[in-house]
């Protein structure tokens, strides 16, 4: 691609166009099922949405600040692209976790004061 050619200029800018209407709609596509919204919910948690990336050691609080950028610009496509999908995300995870509690377990089985679900604790 020559940058100082208009016709170049276009063609690369709509190719990139095209690919964001493709991203996006594949991320409608997932959100629109059950199993995608639960990928995309522990997905934002292990990326610590929800939690302090403090740490007295800087590296590790480097490393945990650079999971939750990726974690919030997911967290940001997914709310430009589908934002319903979100909520409802929100509210199965309230169910999982009442359903949880009431158990007195995690999904996982455990304790739930022995292994609390990482980050989403708003």
């Amino acid at each position: 691609m020559d940058p100082h050619s208009k016709s170049d200029v276009r063609k690369a800018r709509e190719a990139e166009r095209v690919e964001g209407r493709d991203i996006d709609e594949f991320l409608r596509q997932m959100l629109a099922l059950r199993q995608g919204r639960t990928y995309f919910w522990n997905l934002l948690a292990s990326c610590g949405i929800g939690r302090n990336p403090f740490s007295a050691d800087a590296l590790t609080m480097a490393f945990a600040a650079g999971e939750m950028n990726v974690g919030q610009r997911i967290l940001a496509d997914i709310i430009r692209v589908a934002p319903e999908r979100y909520i409802e995300m929100m509210g199965e995870q309230n169910e999982r976790r009442s359903t949880s509690d009431d158990a007195g377990t995690s999904d996982s089985g455990s304790s739930r004061t022995d292994n609390p679900e990482p980050g989403f604790n708003f």
